[in-house]
């Protein structure tokens, strides 16, 4: 395993340091599964004062990342931002941290915040294009529509509530689930608006994923629901679908 900070990169330590995870693969064989780890993992600093790391809550692979066929695999660490492995199949992976530098961010203490980075998403359509749920306040979106090289908030102040989840269905829209809300967006992330009509406030939307049967004309999201509706305790799933 290889850990390496991007081309130009200034890393801050809180941050880098934050960046402590170990990814496992699990490996098929005859004799069952074997677990290995492909890093990144224990990523050292002189700074001690940390207040997030050692875990990976989303994983996501684009099987473009780079517009030449390359697939590469993304990881949302929280306190330690979005990491990407263009080589994540190899024995020992390289690993480059990607947001630690995002452009026009004040003030400059909220980079911190905005690399707690819990869940991802790819355009199944344009997979250079990927969205992370950002930290801090008020709430955004980083895009990057370069496969991970350049990245700007988008969306910001949607919600004032956490981002739980993530996804982007085939005609590009993208939708986050939250605390009581469930938020759409038509234009890349640009500007969202609350799609749920359904269900009463106390429901969480703790996250979402797209799918579209081969051939069918249109597609439908699928959001997990936790909370207290008007007749109780309420977890489940929800489908939706609509008429773009």
């Amino acid at each position: 395993m290889k850990t390496h900070g991007a081309s130009g990169t200034k890393m801050t330590g809180r941050i880098f340091q934050a960046s402590l995870f170990v990814l496992l693969t699990l490996l098929c064989s005859c004799g069952g599964p074997k677990w290995q780890g492909i890093g990144p993992s224990h990523v050292t600093h002189k700074s001690k004062d940390l207040p997030w790391g050692a875990r990976a809550d989303d994983i996501k692979i684009s099987t473009n990342y780079d517009g030449k066929g390359n697939p590469a695999m993304f990881l949302a660490c929280p306190g330690g931002g979005v990491w990407r492995s263009a080589d994540f199949t190899s024995a020992e992976p390289t690993w480059v941290p990607l947001t630690d530098n995002v452009p026009n961010i004040k003030p400059e203490t909220r980079r911190i915040n905005i690399n707690f980075v819990s869940c991802i998403a790819i355009d199944p359509n344009h997979p250079q294009t990927i969205y992370a749920g950002a930290g801090g306040g008020p709430l955004a979106l980083l895009k990057s529509a370069d496969g991970g090289d350049h990245w700007a908030m988008v969306g910001q102040g949607m919600t004032t509530n956490s981002i739980f989840g993530l996804t982007v269905d085939d005609h590009g829209y993208v939708y986050v689930g939250s605390n009581n809300a469930f938020y759409a967006s038509q234009d890349g992330g640009n500007t969202f608006r609350n799609v749920n009509q359904l269900l009463p406030d106390g429901v969480d939307f703790v996250d979402t994923a797209y799918y579209k049967a081969q051939n069918a004309v249109t597609g439908s999201v699928y959001v997990g629901v936790v909370g207290r509706g008007d007749n109780g305790f309420l977890s489940g799933m929800l489908s939706v679908s609509w008429d773009n």
